[in-house]
């Protein structure tokens, strides 16, 4: 993982687009759960329920929806 990246925006979408949900996430805590991989030249940070109820997120949900304009 970089140490110029600061923070990791997860989002989640239908088949069309529209945001489900996303989070952010300081590099603390992805440095803690994410797996580096091979195949994908970086690191993968898996969205379980965990990762998802971590303390440290913020939900930027509505936020997402309102640019996209769901």
């Amino acid at each position: 993982m970089t140490s110029g990246m600061g923070v990791n925006i997860t989002g989640i979408s239908n088949n069309v687009g529209k945001v489900l949900k996303a989070m952010l996430y300081p590099k603390e805590t992805v440095l803690e759960y994410a797996k580096k991989n091979r195949l994908q030249n970086g690191w993968v940070l898996s969205m379980t329920r965990e990762v998802l109820d971590h303390k440290s997120r913020k939900d930027i949900t509505q936020t997402l929806r309102k640019i996209n304009q769901d």
